[in-house]
């Protein structure tokens, strides 16, 4: 996979998650109020949405190793000062991507997936509240 449209698809991830709630809570079976609907349609939000994330940082984390070890030229795994000068600009930028930003994986392993849990939680809290507001003052 091209390391660009990895890191799209990277970038993507966290904007598509945030809709998974609400397209669970709209479908069909969520509409009614019930603590283990809430209950299993937030686990399930919540998996989708982590799922979702996961798989994308390590599709761009799979991309940028296979365009970095083409680098290594004489394949002893160490990058010699040569190869270095060989380097295009685009193979520093994935370089620099793919060493400098731990912070990357941190939050994408670990956690997202507690944000995961959180805010599906906030989403169907919240249309619950509003449907038991439209029952007490119908």
């Amino acid at each position: 996979m091209n390391v660009e449209l990895a890191n799209q698809l990277y970038t993507g991830a966290y904007f598509v998650a945030l809709v998974v709630p609400f397209i669970i809570r709209a479908s069909g079976g969520f509409r009614k109020t019930g603590v283990i609907r809430t209950i299993f349609g937030v686990m399930l939000s919540a998996f989708i949405m982590a799922t979702l994330v996961i798989a994308a940082w390590y599709s761009l984390d799979l991309a940028l190793e296979q365009h970095l070890s083409t680098l290594d030229k004489d394949g002893d795994s160490v990058w010699t000062e040569e190869e270095q000068r060989s380097w295009s600009e685009t193979d520093w930028r994935y370089y620099n991507l793919a060493m400098g930003d731990g912070g990357r994986n941190v939050f994408a392993v670990f956690v997202f997936p507690i944000f995961s849990v959180i805010y599906p939680a906030l989403v169907f809290g919240c249309f619950s509240f509003i449907q038991w507001l439209k029952r007490k003052h119908a």
